[in-house]
């Protein structure tokens, strides 16, 4: 495989997806590692570097799903029954729906007295939400990140666009909120304008922030 994207004339060749699996920290190779194997499932090399890369970020269930076609060949790599061992080390990643369900109706409840129209809007998104997260699975990494995708019906990775908040934005957020403006550390700082509140490391820290 020369590119990843033979029409581009910028293209990602195979050889710069390898490259980065082996050199770049794992928040930043797996968006590109994810939609690399998505064109070219059978690559056992891009497979391994995937599989490697949510290891190390303690994803267990993710790296597992992408090892698994590795394992099912009559002879497996040596690197995939390696790794199948030390994911069987690993602590579960799975936030279960009953946990994210209860967390998010004890959001509700706090919100009633203080914020009603909030929890009104809560209200009414509510059997989306139920509905979103019982057809999907959510995991934590070991750094606090929380990865969400939608499980395929086969053996393979989800497709690239089945997957919410797949990198480093707790990171992002503590870096915005280190180099906020001076203005959001006066005693009445500007307000600050958040579109949108997934995943919700940004509203977290300006909250923490502010009220300091």
């Amino acid at each position: 495989m020369a590119a990843l994207a033979p029409t581009n004339r910028n293209a990602v060749t195979r050889a710069d997806v390898i490259a980065l699996g082996r050199q770049a920290p794992p928040w930043q190779f797996l968006p590109l590692g994810v939609a690399a194997l998505a064109q070219v499932p059978h690559d056992a090399e891009v497979r391994l570097l995937v599989a490697a890369a949510f290891s190390r970020l303690g994803l267990r269930t993710p790296a597992a799903i992408a090892l698994a076609p590795l394992l099912q060949t009559p002879e497996p790599p040596r690197e995939a029954r390696a790794l199948t061992r030390v994911l069987d080390r690993l602590p579960d990643d799975r936030i279960t729906a009953q946990s994210r369900l209860a967390t998010a109706l004890g959001n509700a409840r706090a919100l009633r007295a203080t914020r009603p129209h909030v929890a009104q809007a809560l209200a009414d998104a509510w059997p989306e939400f139920v509905r979103r997260v019982r057809t999907e699975t959510a995991v934590r990494a070991i750094d606090g990140n929380i990865v969400r995708f939608a499980e395929p019906n086969d053996d393979n990775l989800p497709s690239p666009d089945a997957w919410r908040c797949l990198g480093d934005h707790k990171a992002a957020a503590a870096r915005f909120i280190a180099a906020r403006p001076p203005s959001c550390q006066k005693s009445f700082p500007a307000p600050v304008v958040l579109e949108g509140l997934d995943p919700p490391w940004l509203l977290d820290g300006l909250a923490r922030s502010l009220s300091t």
